[in-house]
């Protein structure tokens, strides 16, 4: 019998088994080798795009280490009997005037100014029928802000039988409480440079001069939080002479300037400041600051009681 020997399979075998680890190390080691560098790529890619965004930003961020840190307690401790009451869902009532009728007025972030009136049974203010007394919008009016398509009615006041309305888009313009006709006081180019976010105001008992803010020179209203992230105090404060129809700027570099209230003798005028979270008293006629209260919160409007104080509407809280 024949005996033939096996030839060994390793030897062809044994190639192929190492070419073939070979081949799986080296695509190992590329499949890591590619996977480093998109990571590089796109974290370069990345470091780009955020440069890019850095440099093209509007934004010119300034410290704010300035600003007091106020403790929500002691005569800054929270009321809550103020706000035990009922409330009305509203989207973005900002200020309240009321007639002699007991009818409430506020504006809101569509551009209409709500009149609520009286109970028509009990007279109770505020819990009457709702309508749209005006809507605010000038097609042909400039505009602080151009992508705007409508009015932003913020600051109001009541004078003989007119609403005074502070519009953030269009400026002062009064609205006759009978026949709702529109007459403007001050359009938003009318100063120089041109008003960005006019804010808020109060008007002399004789009607003759009107306080009124200006809370930042750099962004219109659609971007007031660019404002809040930049820090810049670019606000500003007027004084206008309705007869002459004359603005003159009376304080500038203000951190976002917001409501204004007079006095009861018209002594001083009451300035808030939302970003510094401070309320000033200037002295009238000179405008020497007399007093500065750093608060726990951003004021926003602030308004005479009946109890000679005054009272801060509060748009953000720190306490």
């Amino acid at each position: 019998m024949d005996l033939k020997q096996r030839k060994p399979a390793s030897s062809g075998n044994h190639e192929a088994e190492a070419t073939k680890q070979s081949k799986s190390i080296t695509n190992k080691a590329g499949t890591s080798d590619g996977t480093l560098w998109k990571y590089l790529k796109y974290t370069s890619l990345l470091c780009v795009g955020l440069s890019l965004v850095f440099l093209s930003s509007p934004l010119d961020a300034e410290n704010l280490e300035w600003i007091k840190d106020v403790p929500l307690e002691g005569q800054f401790a929270v009321e809550h009997q103020i706000t035990a009451d009922k409330s009305m869902a509203m989207g973005g009532a900002e200020c309240v005037a009321e007639d002699d009728d007991r009818n409430i007025y506020t504006g809101l972030h569509n551009g209409n100014i709500i009149k609520i009136h009286p109970h028509h049974l009990t007279g109770q203010i505020g819990e009457g029928e709702q309508e749209i007394f005006f809507k605010s919008h000038f097609p042909s009016a400039p505009k602080a802000d151009q992508e705007a398509t409508h009015g932003r009615p913020l600051g109001l006041r009541i004078r003989k039988n007119k609403l005074y309305v502070m519009d953030a888009i269009y400026g002062i313009y009064t609205v006759d409480l009978q026949t709702r006709e529109a007459t403007f006081l001050l359009q938003i180019d009318d100063v120089t440079p041109h008003l960005m976010i006019p804010d808020d105001m109060d008007i002399t008992a004789d009607g003759k001069t009107i306080y009124f803010t200006d809370a930042s020179s750099r962004f219109a209203i659609g971007r007031a939080i660019y404002t809040f992230l930049e820090g810049k105090c670019t606000g500003r404060l007027y004084r206008y002479d309705v007869a002459t129809k004359q603005a003159e700027m009376i304080k500038s570099e203000m951190c976002f300037s917001n409501g204004v209230q007079l006095n009861e003798d018209e002594t001083v005028l009451v300035v808030a400041e939302t970003l510094a979270r401070r309320v000033n008293y200037f002295r009238l006629p000179d405008f020497q600051l007399l007093n500065q209260i750093y608060l726990p919160t951003m004021p926003d409007n602030v308004r005479r009681s009946g109890k000679k104080q005054f009272l801060d509407r509060i748009l953000w809280n720190f306490g």
